[in-house]
């Protein structure tokens, strides 16, 4: 990390490293989903995340905070409903493998992707109306 940000070239630095950090979050909860898997535990990923969803993202996904979405540039951790999302895709992924998927289950999921994708497709514009490098 760069000792201040004061320069360009530093908060270029600094936004690169909170990238990385990110990443390997994602990268953690790959791994995390994939052993709860090898263990056949991937039942319990489902119970756990139902608990912890944002509840803008099951009553209204629309009114989830934009700034929340924007911060993401600058924090360590994944935007939780990001982080969410991908984690119970990719949990439904591995248990579609086993058998047919509970209806309620699925239709959650796909709305959260269809959420995703607009919450992306939104700070995709604002990245390049306010690139950060």
């Amino acid at each position: 990390m760069p000792p201040n940000v004061n320069t360009k070239e530093n908060q270029c630095m600094f936004l690169s490293a909170m990238k990385l950090r990110r990443e390997l979050e994602y990268e953690a909860d790959d791994y995390a989903v994939d052993s709860m898997v090898t263990l056949g535990k991937s039942h319990l990923i489902l119970s756990i995340c139902t608990l912890w969803l944002l509840p803008p993202m099951i009553v209204d996904s629309s009114s989830v905070s934009l700034d929340q979405l924007f911060g993401e540039r600058l924090a360590a951790h994944p935007n939780p409903g990001f982080r969410w999302v991908r984690i119970l895709d990719r949990t439904a992924d591995a248990l579609s493998k086993q058998g047919p998927l509970n209806l309620q289950i699925s239709q959650l999921i796909l709305k959260l992707k269809e959420w995703r994708e607009a919450a992306k497709g939104m700070v995709e514009d604002y990245e390049k109306a306010f690139p950060p490098c």
